[in-house]
């Protein structure tokens, strides 16, 4: 309900969650909170009856609390968008100056937005995580090609190579993951705290692998590593010796997970009812599936059906993580590489 939020934290970047379901609103909250702890998330959702739509009461309320730092307006689709724009200008102009409302995916533009407000980044730089959420997270080293920098001579492990005098120089070092769970978004939620401030470009990468922006959430996640798996991590700028150790010590002490400790956050949900502990046996099962289609037109029409049903079990699941699931169908991102997809003769 509004007003039942506690106070801005001072200091920090807000958010404000826009969304015509107040179930999908209150879960992408729940769902950032262990990664965003001290920042102010305000989720408004709903009609004033708190059924689907929104609610110029409910938005402007929440944008009432934020704090002296502003905060970051994310919406899920265009009439949430004037909703709030209908809201801020009935706010005082000193006040809205401070709020700014981004055009990302609701999910991934929250995470993003909140791990940058964690780490005490300005509102420009919160809005521009949020932006960078729904784009691909690849990205080169410095001198423009992935892995390109020299190793000195020793492991794999303690690899380093640094030259101060170089104005472009690399620092590199390769590293083994010891949590079990690997670089998700928890850990990798630390990593990018951890390089909050730091002056210099970091990339991480398996061996001879593409790159990834370390300071990208998404992109993190994105490598898929598990325990046992090495990263390459490669740092330019002021900072760069300062920015590879901090990195490789995270990572070496496997971000808290090791001796027993649970890598699930408090609170976490499960994805499917029950428990079941035994051995995991990979059964080598084939599933073909008919990847042309003679009439694109046919598989996009398959295609949308499939989504709205998907879509409408999941928001009937009610659960947060049911609601955030829901939220991801409409990545604009992914529905675009379908639409390639779709384009070029493939089936739905």
């Amino acid at each position: 309900m509004p007003g039942s939020e506690p106070a801005a934290t001072v200091g920090l970047v807000g958010l404000v969650l826009v969304s015509h379901s107040a179930g999908l609103a209150d879960g992408v909250a729940e769902l950032l909170r262990p990664m965003a702890p001290d920042v102010t998330l305000l989720p408004a959702g709903g009609d004033d009856e708190g059924g689907l739509g929104t609610s110029f009461d409910r938005i402007s309320a929440a944008l009432g609390r934020l704090g002296s730092e502003g905060g970051v307006v994310l919406y899920d689709l265009g009439s949430a968008l004037l909703s709030t724009e209908t809201a801020l200008e009935f706010l005082d102009p000193d006040q809205a100056a401070k709020i700014e409302i981004v055009d990302a995916p609701l999910v991934e533009g929250a995470l993003a937005a909140g791990v940058a407000a964690q780490g005490g980044a300005s509102l420009a730089e919160v809005a521009a995580a949020a932006r960078g959420a729904g784009a691909p997270g690849s990205t080169e080293t410095a001198d423009g090609a992935p892995g390109s920098a020299e190793h000195a001579d020793g492991a794999p492990g303690s690899a380093e190579h640094a030259d101060d005098a170089a104005a472009g120089s690399v620092v590199t070092r390769v590293v083994r993951l010891r949590n079990a769970l690997g670089l998700h978004a928890r850990p990798a939620a630390t990593l990018v705290q951890a390089l909050r401030g730091v002056q210099a470009a970091v990339t991480l990468a398996r061996p001879n692998g593409s790159a990834v922006d370390a300071r990208s959430l998404l992109a993190v996640v994105r490598l898929a590593t598990r325990a046992g798996d090495e990263l390459e991590i490669s740092a330019t700028g002021p900072d760069r010796q300062l920015a590879v150790a901090r990195a490789a010590e995270l990572i070496q002490s496997g971000f808290g997970e090791l001796d027993g400790a649970s890598p699930v956050p408090a609170g976490a949900l499960a994805g499917a009812p029950g428990r079941a502990i035994g051995p995991l046996r990979r059964l080598a099962v084939t599933t073909v599936t008919e990847q042309t289609a003679g009439d694109p037109g046919a598989e996009r029409a398959l295609l949308a059906d499939a989504l709205a049903g998907a879509e409408s079990r999941l928001r009937r699941g009610g659960d947060p993580l049911s609601q955030a699931h829901a939220a991801l169908l409409s990545d604009p991102g992914l529905r675009a590489d379908a639409e390639t997809a779709l384009g070029e003769g493939w089936s739905a």
